[in-house]
């Protein structure tokens, strides 16, 4: 039986562990997955999954040692769908440019 994929969002950082325990510790989001370069976490049917960002340098830290406030981010949006084709049509006519599967691929 296939199951139907997760809402989901990747957040892409610079400290993984760092920020998986903040939102586990303010979400109450548990681990689903782990390794090396991402974590993937999930609360209410929402996998959130938190993904370094290879050379991306560590935010900088006031005097007390607290990373300091940003003020961007690199984020990915994953909403569940039953037909891509047709979503793509959608995008389309509402003048959104996507890359062809051929074309990410």
């Amino acid at each position: 039986m296939n199951r139907a994929p997760s809402p989901c969002v990747v957040l892409f950082v610079a400290d993984v562990r760092r920020v998986s325990e903040f939102y586990r510790a303010v979400a109450s989001m548990t681990i689903l997955h782990e390794d090396a370069a991402h974590v993937v976490l999930g609360v209410a049917g929402l996998e959130l999954t938190i993904h370094a960002i290879p050379g991306e340098p560590a935010p900088p830290r006031d005097a007390d040692g607290r990373p300091s406030v940003r003020e961007d981010s690199y984020w990915k949006l994953g909403l569940p769908g039953q037909n891509l084709a047709a979503a793509r049509e959608v995008a389309a006519a509402m003048g959104v440019d996507m890359l062809t599967e051929e074309q990410y691929l």
